[in-house]
C-alpha cells in the first residue's frame, strides 16, 4: 500500500519525535562514515550535504569537527528532525550548520554544489530510491565524493526478514512507513549508471539469528573477509563523481 508525501511526513514526525538525538554519532553506520570521512582528508575547507540527516547527530559531529567544513548543510525529510537537529547543536554549541527541511528525491540545492554527500539509512525510506541517488549524484562536484549506506538484506537479516514474510508477519525497521529491501549488489549497480567511479566495499554487521533472541553480532559470519563484506547488514559505498 502506498503511502501520500503527507502522510510519510507525518509518520516520520511522529517517528522522530520518539527518538533522542545520537550526538555522539555511534551507530554502525556513523561510525563508517566517519571513518571514511577521515580516510579521505577530513573536512576542511569543504562543503557538505549531509541529506537524510534524521535528528542531526552526525551533522553535529561534522559542525564541531576541527578544522572545521567551509559549509555544512544539514537536510531531512521531517521538519521535526530538523527542529530536533537544530536544537541539539545549540545545546552543544555548534552554529555553523545550515539545518534545511529537503526531500532527497528534489533536492533544493544547485548542480554541482557540494564536495561530500552524505546520506545514511534514507534511500531505502523513500519511495523512488534511484531517483534519490540521482539527486545525491547532481549535487555533488566532480572530483567529489558520495558516501552512502543503507541496509543490505543480502544478509542474515534478510533470510529472518523472508522467514517472516513466509509466516504473514510484516518486518519494519523499527516502525518507519516505507522501507525497500535493498541489497548492496543492487545499490552498487545504480551507482555504475550514474558514471561515479565506487571504491572497494565495506561493511560491518554479520548477525546470527536464533529463534526466540534478539540478533547477536558474530565474527564466525563474518570469515572470510574479502568474501563476506558482500554480506554484512550495515555495508557503505564510497563513489566518486
Amino acid at each position: 500500500m502506498s503511502i501520500s508525501a503527507t502522510g510519510a511526513r507525518e509518520a516520520y514526525d511522529l517517528w522522530h519525535g520518539q527518538h533522542g538525538v545520537d550526538v555522539s554519532s555511534n551507530t554502525p553506520w556513523y561510525r563508517q562514515v566517519k571513518s571514511a570521512l577521515q580516510n579521505l582528508g577530513g573536512v576542511a575547507s569543504l562543503s557538505i550535504l549531509d541529506i537524510g540527516s534524521g535528528s542531526g547527530g552526525l551533522s553535529c559531529w561534522i559542525g564541531r569537527s576541527e578544522p572545521r567544513a567551509a559549509r555544512v548543510v544539514a537536510a531531512d525529510f521531517s521538519p521535526k528532525a530538523v527542529e530536533l537537529g537544530a536544537a541539539a547543536a545549540q545545546s552543544i554549541g555548534v552554529s555553523s550548520v545550515e539545518w534545511r527541511v529537503e526531500d532527497v528525491q528534489a533536492i533544493q540545492q544547485a548542480d554541482a554544489s557540494f564536495d561530500r554527500v552524505i546520506s545514511c539509512e534514507t534511500i531505502e525510506h523513500v519511495p523512488n530510491p534511484r531517483l534519490a541517488l540521482r539527486e545525491l549524484a547532481r549535487v555533488l562536484k566532480p572530483g567529489g565524493f558520495l558516501i552512502l549506506t543503507h541496509p543490505n538484506y543480502l544478509s542474515t537479516i534478510g533470510i529472518y526478514r523472508l522467514s517472516l514474510w513466509m509466516r504473514g508477519r510484516k518486518y519494519t525497521e523499527e516502525g518507519q512507513p516505507i522501507n525497500h529491501p535493498l541489497r548492496s549488489t543492487q545499490v552498487r549497480g545504480w551507482i555504475r549508471e550514474l558514471g561515479l567511479q565506487l571504491k572497494p566495499i565495506r561493511s560491518v554487521g554479520h548477525y546470527s539469528i536464533i529463534p526466540g533472541r534478539l540478533p547477536q553480532e558474530s565474527y564466525w559470519l563474518a570469515q572470510p573477509r574479502p568474501l563476506m563484506k558482500w554480506f554484512g547488514f550495515h555495508p557503505i559505498h564510497i563513489a566518486q563523481k
